[in-house]
């Protein structure tokens, strides 16, 4: 099986990261940003920090390992993320599409197209069917794959969560957000695709929230901050991290550094 490009198959360790809530913190998840690397912008704004032992971490673990970034972001607001070097490969859309040196692989933007001809509603028949919640924003069509909004706490949306049920979707909700995605669609849906074109199969996952589960069981080695959803569920099926914010990525990428040398040592030996 070849890897990027053609190349031989890549023996690094595959790591799969989650990325807000994970590695990158907004100021909202953050006490303090003070001495803080900035490693996202918005509008001239800085919107998304990282502590300098953690982006330090990173550049270490993507000298180590193939760092594949996996998140619900749209193409658009990846590209806004800079991390020590740019990842060739990473998934996004919430699964939905498979970015190869920044290009939606076609193999795979095809097949997850399917997965949302096959439901009965198109994402923006959902979107609309959004705009009948009690949102704080316009619903959002999420590269044609997803849909999602921002909801009051206290909103109930049983009604719509039960009309996606009979259309063949699915909704995550949290963090004062619901996402709406075609129910045979996530992170871990788009991982083969992923294995074929990198040549390996993912060893670690990093990650803090719901849609991150069925990633995370993917892998033998999962690893989670104690402050997200995913843990804050009850759901135990990962290594946690007591950190908040800026040291919970810090802890998480200590974590992976060391499940990627072991993994290194071991295929050496």
């Amino acid at each position: 099986m070849s890897g990027i490009d053609g190349a031989a198959p890549l023996v690094a360790p595959l790591v799969l990261a989650d990325i807000d809530g994970t590695l990158v913190h907004s100021h909202r998840r953050c006490a303090d940003v003070q001495g803080a690397i900035v490693v996202e912008r918005y509008d001239g704004r800085a919107v998304g920090f990282m502590s300098p032992s953690a982006f330090a971490m990173l550049t270490d673990l993507q000298a180590k390992s193939i760092l594949v970034p996996a998140t619900a972001r749209t193409t658009r607001q990846y590209s806004r993320i800079q991390f020590p070097a740019v990842p060739p490969v990473a998934i996004v859309a919430a699964g939905g599409l498979i970015l190869v040196e920044g290009v939606p692989d076609p193999v795979w933007s095809a097949a997850s197209q399917a997965l949302v001809d096959a439901t009965d509603a198109t994402v923006d028949e959902v979107v609309h069917r959004m705009r009948s919640l009690p949102v704080a924003e316009e619903p959002r069509n999420g590269d044609d794959r997803f849909a999602c909004v921002k909801v009051a706490l206290e909103a109930d949306i049983s009604d719509f969560e039960e009309w996606c049920d009979q259309v063949g979707w699915r909704v995550v909700r949290q963090d004062g957000r619901i996402y709406a995605l075609p129910r045979a669609l996530s992170k871990a849906t788009a991982v083969p695709r992923l294995t074929e074109i990198v040549g390996v199969e993912p060893t670690v996952a990093l990650g803090d929230g719901l849609m991150d589960v069925e990633m995370m069981l993917l892998t033998d080695h999962r690893i989670s901050p104690a402050c997200g959803a995913m843990w804050k569920s009850g759901l135990r099926i990962s290594t946690p991290v007591e950190g908040v914010g800026l040291s919970a990525a810090e802890e998480v990428l200590a974590l992976a550094l060391e499940r990627v040398d072991t993994t290194r040592t071991a295929r050496k030996a």
